[in-house]
């Protein structure tokens, strides 16, 4: 059982902090809350099983390195959202246990080694994947953790958004009002069919926010004294976002999906 190190200090505590406003035509110094305190805030900790086994082949020339592990954490540190009627956008809270389950090999290979020229390969394979396994909050609800939405039950890391028709015709004035749109702006699908396009009725899971498989290989080469690197990378099974579109999707700009 390990802990988390990489996390904020005095997450527990009330904050106060300083400032100034004006009265009487006058600055005057301030004290306020800018930090809730959580007196039931726990260690985030972790439980981790690995299995493993390396085998070495023809004097080391083949050299192969494999793991499969289970790491389960609890009390996941996690800024909670609050009412905006406390004055506040959130409260430090532990939310419950995910589990990640993963595979890696490594394979080293030399495969020429002379006085003066030497060829080695390292190829690389890992998977992961994150269930959230239970998140201590109303069911249906979710958290923003690692990349994306975290539902119970379901993998985490998920990307959830609307989908995207293209934009409002000159024929559709009166379909666009209904949403206080007007042709030109961009038109979203209404998966509910309630007249309001919203994040938790409306956005859809678009794909995994980290790679479920990476891979990689590299091909080192030595020739008296200098050494030329290949570095060959891959990650598969996941879904980006466009930068590009995001900043060209204008009621102006755009007019095709």
């Amino acid at each position: 059982m390990v802990g988390n190190a990489s996390i904020g200090s005095y997450g527990s505590f009330a904050r106060y902090s300083s400032g100034n406003i004006m009265l009487n035509n006058q600055f005057n110094s301030t004290v306020q809350l800018s930090q809730l305190p959580n007196a039931d805030l726990s260690w985030e900790t972790s439980a981790m099983f690995d299995v493993g086994v390396d085998l070495s082949l023809w004097n080391n020339r083949l050299q192969f390195m494999a793991d499969f592990y289970i790491k389960d954490s609890y009390d996941l540190l996690y800024d909670m959202k609050v009412p905006w009627s406390t004055g506040y956008e959130g409260v430090m809270s532990n939310v419950g246990h995910i589990r990640n389950t993963g595979f890696e090999l490594t394979i080293n290979s030399h495969n020429i080694d002379k006085k003066n020229f030497k060829w080695d390969t390292d190829f690389i394979f890992s998977t992961n994947k994150t269930m959230v396994v239970d998140l201590n909050i109303d069911s249906g609800t979710y958290v923003e953790l690692l990349g994306g939405r975290c539902y119970e039950g379901k993998e985490a890391g998920r990307r959830y958004g609307a989908i995207r028709l293209g934009t409002w015709g000159l024929h559709e004035v009166e379909q666009a009002a209904v949403y206080n749109q007007k042709p030109g702006d961009i038109k979203y699908l209404d998966v509910n069919q309630d007249g309001v396009i919203d994040s938790i009725n409306d956005f859809v899971d678009q794909g995994r926010a980290t790679p479920l498989v990476e891979l990689s290989m590299i091909n080192t080469f030595q020739l008296h004294g200098f050494t030329l690197m290949l570095d060959l990378g891959s990650m598969l099974g996941y879904t980006v976002n466009s930068y590009t579109q995001w900043l060209t999707y204008d009621s102006v700009a755009c007019n095709a999906p």
